[in-house]
């Protein structure tokens, strides 16, 4: 029982957080009218929950993301490497396609899509190649320049955004963190401290120390978490007006990830894991099934790694080195749908319409964002304030996501232990030489060095 409550009690307290704040919130809104002050006040802990934890973002995810690259630069040295980054570059992109559809199609934060709806949608996407073409250029102009930042202090402050005045393109300002630019600064120094691995040493280990910092600092934040949602649902429940139409739209958002993760991985992934490997999906991934009880507990693909590694080399007999130059990494980079969804969830909310060019920026940064947010909790919240920056729009439907991402991402993290265990399985079969000499480079000189004193030591 003790061990029970250790493995369960942030979900349990934040089960608990949810239903006293809504039941609260209900038997409060009978007593009339609440002030904005008071409002206020009742919000304060979920206010100061959210910028805890959008304060750690930025001293965060750029210093894992340099480590990520630091550590796996080296070991993504042959095929089986760059084989192993198309594949979970690849998936990534068809879930978040699977996303986008999914959450344009059932449309969670405001209900079912009707026939007029997907007419308007369809004209809207016919519309799309009779916009001006230098609105496409400003766009392209902006991905580049943001990419490229000319200052790096800056770029943690502002974006840059060209606009057109008087039949001229001005540079301006905007006031949010330049992600994209970000990412590709830490992507640059990290190789570069690899390179220089002789005299940078000091730099990855001081780099180290901050993100495991960081990490027990967002731990310490979670562990405040069910009061911060305490605060936010009672807050919401008392703001609302149609209190029925925000339980549907949040079913509808459970809805809408646990339909994708189905799709993405119990159809998708194991039609394509037939067809390359011929052999049948759900055998395989039953033999991994023992996993389940410590996803559901943990709700951590990364502490389910012992027991995932070793059903992928014993009942599927799937070659160890392969499993563990592999897994590993697919944990680190491989990222299912709840983000994606999440995120279109609360622009729906907002009432705001992605442009076709802000969804292609968002889906590109969190692709590399994803690879310094694995591992570390509450992941899916770090990488959605992230895309709020970069999409500048409010949080203030937040707790939405927050109230449930407990109950959601179990699904997840089931889905994805799937996933990898199926690309471990197709990357098994296309090569397995290669494997040795990622794995085990130095082996044939030790080999060559027993013989030789073999030899020495023969009459």
């Amino acid at each position: 029982m003790n061990s029970f409550w250790q493995a369960n009690k942030l979900s349990i307290a934040t089960l608990v957080a949810l239903t006293l704040g809504i039941g609260g919130g209900m038997l409060m809104r009978g007593l009339g009218d609440w002030s904005q002050v008071s409002l206020g006040l009742i919000a304060l802990p979920g206010d100061i929950y959210t910028r805890m934890l959008k304060m750690v973002v930025l001293p965060l995810i750029f210093p894992k993301l340099i480590l990520a690259v630091t550590s796996l630069e080296g070991k993504l040295s042959g095929k089986l490497g760059a084989l192993l980054m198309a594949i979970y570059f690849l998936q990534n992109v068809v879930n978040q396609i699977f996303s986008v559809m999914a959450a344009f199609l059932i449309q969670p934060g405001t209900g079912p899509v009707d026939a007029q709806t997907a007419s308007n949608f369809s004209v809207a996407s016919q519309n799309v190649t009779t916009e001006p073409s230098f609105t496409v250029g400003l766009v392209i102009i902006d991905l580049f320049k943001n990419m490229f930042p000319e200052n790096i202090i800056k770029s943690m402050i502002f974006q840059t955004k060209s606009v057109i005045v008087e039949s001229e393109i001005e540079e301006t300002n905007v006031g949010a963190t330049n992600n994209l630019g970000m990412v590709v600064v830490s992507i640059t120094l990290g190789f570069a401290l690899k390179a220089t691995s002789e005299t940078s040493s000091g730099i990855i280990t001081f780099l180290h120390g901050l993100a495991s910092a960081f990490t027990k600092i967002i731990e310490w934040m979670v562990n405040f978490g069910p009061v911060g949602i305490l605060s936010l649902v009672l807050y919401q429940t008392l703001k609302i007006e149609d209190i029925y139409l925000t339980i549907s739209q949040m079913g509808l958002y459970i809805f809408t990830i646990l339909v994708v993760l189905f799709i993405h991985a119990w159809i998708f992934m194991p039609l394509m894991f037939l067809l390359v490997t011929r052999r049948n999906p759900y055998k395989y991934m039953f033999n991994v099934m023992e996993v389940l009880p410590t996803a559901i507990a943990t709700s951590s693909s990364l502490a389910a790694l012992p027991i995932t590694s070793r059903c992928l080399e014993e009942k599927n007999m799937i070659n160890p080195r392969v499993v563990r130059f592999a897994l590993p990494i697919g944990i680190t980079i491989n990222m299912l749908p709840i983000t994606m969804i999440s995120i279109l969830f609360l622009m729906q909310l907002e009432g705001i319409v992605p442009s076709v060019s802000n969804m292609g920026i968002m889906c590109l940064t969190l692709n590399f964002v994803a690879v310094g947010a694995a591992g570390i909790p509450q992941d899916n919240l770090i990488l959605i304030f992230m895309a709020v920056s970069i999409l500048g729009f409010s949080t203030q439907n937040i707790v939405k996501v927050i109230s449930i991402e407990w109950f959601v991402d179990r699904f997840s993290c089931i889905s994805k232990i799937m996933v990898d265990s199926m690309i471990v399985g197709i990357l098994d079969h296309f090569t397995a030489e290669d494997s040795e000499d990622v794995m085990e480079p130095g082996r044939h000189e030790e080999e060559g060095k027993s013989k030789e004193i073999t030899k020495i030591g023969q009459p």
